[in-house]
């Protein structure tokens, strides 16, 4: 019975939470905050809700076994919003290449929902994650 009752937890747990990647991290602000200061170079992916980028997105970083991080800027306030706009100017949702903890131009971002995975691996070239 108890093995039954442990089994019906856990299932209900992972339909809850849902499955996440290994590749797509979550992050939070302060976490992000250190990395940035630490002048690292990594994907940052920012969203409020659950969209088509994030599933391409994922794809790609578990196809070519790159560590990225969530940011789920739901959770933000106004001023933490506001102040993280002031460093990275990002969009809801958006995929975010941090080169030596500085964002290097928004034009590199990629905020459109229904991008293929090709054109995210060719901005992941462009943008040195990968090689061509």
């Amino acid at each position: 019975m108890k093995k039954k009752i442990f089994v019906l937890l856990l299932m209900t747990f992972i339909t809850l939470t849902g499955c996440s990647s290994k590749n797509l991290k979550t992050i939070s602000l302060e976490e992000l905050n250190k990395k940035i200061e630490a002048k690292e170079t990594f994907v940052l992916y920012t969203a409020s809700k659950d969209n088509d980028l994030e599933k391409t997105i994922t794809k790609v970083l578990e196809e070519k076994d790159i560590t990225g991080y969530k940011l789920d800027t739901s959770n933000l306030s106004q001023t933490e919003g506001d102040n993280l706009k002031i460093t990275i100017d990002y969009a809801d949702p958006s995929v975010i290449f941090i080169i030596k903890g500085i964002d290097p131009t928004k034009l590199s971002h990629i905020t459109d929902e229904n991008i293929t995975s090709s054109e995210i691996i060719a901005r992941l070239e462009d943008m040195g994650f990968i090689t061509k």
